[in-house]
C-alpha cells in the first residue's frame, strides 16, 4: 500500500506474503509480497532481520513447490549466509538446500 516507509513495508509485505502463501495458497501473490519484503530489507540494510530470512525461506519453499531447484538453492544459500547458525531459519534452509540438491540431481538424470 502507498505510504509505507521501508521498515513498515517490510513488516506488511511479509505478513501479506505469509497469508497469501499459507492461508490462501496463492503462490503467485505470495512470491510478489516476499520479493517486495526482501527489497525493503535491502533498502534499510536489514538483512540480519528475521523477516528477511523468513521471506527468503518462503521464496525457497515456493521455488521447491514449482520445482525450480536452482532458484530454491539460491534462496537457501542466501538465508544461510545471513541467518544466525542457531536460528530455526538457518536449520530449515539447510534442510531445504539438501532437498533441492537431491531433487536437482534426480531431475538431471
Amino acid at each position: 500500500m502507498i505510504g509505507y516507509e521501508a521498515t513498515s513495508g517490510r513488516y506488511a509485505t511479509y505478513i501479506l506474503g505469509y497469508y497469501q502463501c499459507y492461508v490462501y495458497k496463492n503462490l503467485g501473490a505470495a512470491k510478489n509480497y516476499f520479493n517486495r519484503c526482501v527489497q525493503f530489507a535491502k533498502e534499510t540494510d536489514a538483512d540480519a532481520s528475521a523477516y528477511y530470512w523468513a521471506s527468503l525461506l518462503g521464496l525457497a519453499r515456493i521455488a521447491k513447490e514449482e520445482k525450480a531447484w536452482d532458484l530454491a538453492f539460491q534462496y537457501c544459500k542466501q538465508v544461510m549466509e545471513h541467518a544466525e547458525k542457531k536460528s530455526a531459519q538457518y536449520t530449515e534452509a539447510k534442510k531445504l538446500l539438501a532437498e533441492a540438491r537431491k531433487a536437482r540431481r534426480k531431475s538431471k538424470n
